[in-house]
């Protein structure tokens, strides 16, 4: 799974990775930098961050309803912690 966060370009790569894996789900079993974007369409000062994140279980396959819970799970948890969904 693939999302964009709206970023102060202030922030270091390692304070955002460091917020991130300050989220806790059994599901998440790992994240990377796909790229940072900074040119047109973004508000000022702001860039885009887009991470891959691996979701999985040993113990069951993953229903909709799993992804979909881990998804607004995680997306709220960003917004708190003021990176908001691009």
């Amino acid at each position: 799974m693939d999302y964009s966060f709206l970023v102060d370009n202030g922030i270091t790569f390692d304070k955002l990775k460091e917020d991130i894996s300050a989220y806790k789900s059994d599901l998440l079993n790992g994240f990377e930098l796909v790229t940072i974007y900074t040119g047109k369409g973004l508000p000022e000062g702001k860039k885009s961050v887009t991470f891959r994140f691996v979701i999985g279980s040993n113990e069951k396959t993953l229903s909709s309803d799993d992804i979909n819970a881990f998804s607004e799970s995680f997306i709220d948890y960003m917004r708190a912690v003021d990176y908001p969904l691009r």
